[in-house]
This record gives structure tokens, sequence and C-alpha cells, in this order.
């Protein structure tokens, strides 16, 4: 979990706050939460310069 909240502070700019918020939603599968911070996730890492496959692949071995 906590490797969620570095990854998504590093990747994708999230503050402590919204990597916390993914971390609980991710924890209760909150799935519209889940979902919501997906789309910050992905458009957070695309202005960094990642690719969306690679992007796609972290967020699914999250959602396992």
């Amino acid at each position: 979990q906590e490797q969620v909240m570095l990854l998504s502070r590093l990747l994708a700019n999230f503050t402590r706050g919204q990597s916390d918020e993914l971390r609980k939603a991710m924890g209760k599968k909150l799935i519209d939460k889940m979902n919501s911070l997906k789309e910050k996730f992905l458009a957070g890492g695309k202005q960094n310069g990642y690719q969306e496959k690679v992007l796609d692949k972290i967020w699914h071995d999250w959602e396992k």
C-alpha cells in the first residue's frame, strides 16, 4: 500500500492526500472512487511522459 502511494506521487504527481485516498479506495474496493482516481493517474502519468499502456499495466497490477 505504501508503494502505491509513493508511485502515484512519483508517476502522476498525486498529492499526499490523493495518494492516501487511492490507498483507502483500493483497500475498501471502492470501485467508483478508484475509477475517478484512475483517470487522474493516467492523465498525470501521460503529462509526465509515461506511455498509457505502461500506466494501465501498473494500475491493473494494483487492482489485484
